[in-house]
């Protein structure tokens, strides 16, 4: 079942969004974001946007969990949508 999966993948990763921003800004005293320290390119699909992670985590998630292709569409686009709802909750 693929639920539990997308709901913890999804709060790991907009956890990890919220906490490379708040320690890009207590490292800098609040002048830069985590996206001043790491090329547009990388950061925005590694770090700096919820809905953009899923697709390079999600990916890297389904093959650690073994999904088959049409789960491993499902499912990041499923974390892509529940990163967006987690994001604008905590944010």
């Amino acid at each position: 079942m693929l639920i539990p999966d997308i709901i913890i993948a999804s709060a790991v990763i907009v956890g990890a969004h919220i906490a490379a921003n708040e320690l890009a800004y207590t490292h800098s005293n609040g002048l830069h974001g985590i996206g001043d320290y790491l090329p547009q390119w990388w950061a925005k699909p590694l770090i700096t946007c919820p809905t953009c992670m899923a697709s390079v985590w999600g990916v890297t998630l389904s093959v650690v969990f073994g999904l088959g292709f049409t789960d491993a569409i499902m499912f990041i686009l499923a974390l892509a949508f529940t990163n967006t709802l987690f994001n604008r909750w905590v944010s």
